[in-house]
C-alpha cells in the first residue's frame, strides 16, 4: 500500500513539473517583441510631388465693406458770405468748374475803393523815391576819382547807392502785393463771388443753410465724390506691393456681376496726400454703371509671372536656409534654395530648382 502511494505522488508531482513548463513557454510566445523594423521595411513609401514649372502667382482680395465713391473734396467758403444761391442738390452730377453756389460777400465797397487809393497813393510814392536813389547812384558814379584812394571812395558809395536802391526795391514790391492781396479780400468779401466744383463727381451732401443766410467761413457748402476713383478694400495687411499695379476689380453678384479694369493708385508702400492713408484706392479705367448697395468688391492681380513657385509646406527652414525635398528615382535628397515672396499657400523659388524636378510635398507609408 506504501509503494503504490509513493507512486501516485511522484505521477502527481512529474505531472505539475510539465505543466509548468508549458506555462512558461507560453508566456515567453506571448511576450515576444514584434519586429517592427521589419515591418517599416515591407511598407511603401507614398509621396505626393509638384512638378517644378514657370506660373504665374496671383491675389485675389475681396472687400470687408461695401464699395463706395470714396475721393471726397469739401467744397468750403474762405470768407464770410451771404449765401445768394445754392445750384446744386444731393446726389447731382458735376463737372470740374460747374458753379456751386453764388455767394455775397458783407464787406463794404466804399472800403474797397478807400483801399485802392490808398494802393495808387503808395505806388506813385515809390515811383518817386526809386528816382531819388536812382539819382544817388548817378551822382555816386559821377564822383571824381583821380587817385586810388578817390577811386576806391567812389566805388564804396556807388556800392552803397546801389544797395539801398534795391533793398528799397524789395521792400516796396513787398509791400505792394500785400496791399493788392488785402484788396482782393476786400472785393471777395463786397461782391458776388462764385464757388465752382473741383472735380468731376456726384454731390453727396449739401449744407443745411437757406438763401438770404449768414454763412460763416470755413463753412462746408457740399462733399463731392469723385466719380473716377473707387476704394476697393480697406487696410492692407498681407505685405504684398500693390501701388501702381493693374487690377481686375469685379463689383456686384450673381447676374449683376461685372469686372472693370483699375490701376492702384494709394497704398499703405505709397501714399497720396487725396487719398485716406491706411486704404488702397482703385481708379478704374471706366466709370461704374451704378453703386451696388448689396454687391462687393473682388480686386486680383498677379505678383509674379514665369516663375517656379512650390506649396509653402513643401518648403523647410533649417539655421536660416530654406531646403525642398526632391525625389530623383527611388532617392529623396535634400536641396538648398533661395526662396521669393510667399501668396497665400505658394511660395516663389528664385534659384535652386529646375523645370521638372518633382518637389516632395507630402508623404506617407502603406
Amino acid at each position: 500500500m506504501q509503494a503504490i502511494k509513493r507512486i501516485f505522488i511522484f505521477c502527481l508531482a512529474l505531472c505539475m513539473v510539465i505543466t509548468t513548463g508549458c506555462s512558461n513557454t507560453a508566456l515567453e510566445t506571448n511576450n515576444k517583441e514584434p519586429d517592427i523594423l521589419a515591418e517599416n521595411l515591407e511598407k511603401e513609401t507614398t509621396y505626393r510631388l509638384h512638378e517644378a514649372q514657370p506660373q504665374s502667382i496671383g491675389r485675389e482680395m475681396e472687400l470687408s465693406v461695401f464699395p463706395t465713391y470714396c475721393l471726397q473734396k469739401s467744397v468750403r467758403t474762405d470768407h464770410e458770405y451771404m449765401l445768394v444761391d445754392l445750384m446744386v442738390g444731393r446726389n447731382d452730377n458735376v463737372k470740374k468748374g460747374d458753379v456751386v453756389a453764388v455767394m455775397q460777400g458783407l464787406g463794404s465797397k466804399i472800403d474797397v475803393e478807400q483801399k485802392r487809393l490808398e494802393r495808387d497813393v503808395f505806388a506813385a510814392g515809390v515811383v518817386e523815391t526809386e528816382a531819388y536813389y536812382m539819382d544817388l547812384l548817378t551822382k555816386a558814379e559821377a564822383l571824381p576819382a583821380s587817385t586810388e584812394s578817390e577811386a576806391a571812395i567812389r566805388e564804396l558809395k556807388i556800392e552803397y547807392a546801389r544797395a539801398d536802391l534795391e533793398l528799397y526795391k524789395l521792400q516796396s514790391a513787398q509791400s505792394l502785393k500785400m496791399m493788392d492781396d488785402a484788396i482782393s479780400d476786400m472785393e471777395n468779401a463786397a461782391g458776388e463771388v462764385h464757388i465752382y466744383s473741383p472735380v468731376d463727381g456726384q454731390i453727396r451732401t449739401v449744407t443745411s443753410y437757406k438763401e438770404g443766410e449768414i454763412v460763416p467761413a470755413g463753412t462746408e457748402l457740399c462733399i463731392v465724390y469723385e466719380a473716377d476713383s473707387q476704394r476697393i478694400y480697406g487696410q492692407s495687411g498681407n505685405g504684398t506691393y500693390v501701388y501702381g499695379r493693374e487690377v481686375e476689380v469685379t463689383l456686384g453678384r450673381n447676374e449683376n456681376k461685372k469686372t472693370y479694369i483699375g490701376r492702384v493708385v494709394s497704398s499703405p508702400e505709397v501714399q497720396n496726400d487725396e487719398y485716406y492713408s491706411t486704404d488702397i484706392y482703385i481708379r478704374l479705367e471706366e466709370t461704374v454703371d451704378k453703386r451696388s448697395s448689396d454687391g462687393r468688391a473682388i480686386a486680383s492681380y498677379t505678383v509674379l509671372d514665369g516663375v517656379i513657385a512650390v506649396p509653402s509646406n513643401a518648403l523647410t527652414i533649417l539655421d536660416g536656409r530654406a531646403n525642398v525635398q526632391i525625389l530623383e528615382g527611388d532617392s529623396v535628397r535634400t536641396r538648398s534654395v533661395v526662396r521669393g515672396p510667399i501668396v497665400g499657400n505658394t511660395v516663389a523659388i528664385l534659384q535652386g530648382l529646375e523645370v521638372g524636378d518633382q518637389v516632395v510635398v507630402s508623404s506617407y507609408n502603406s
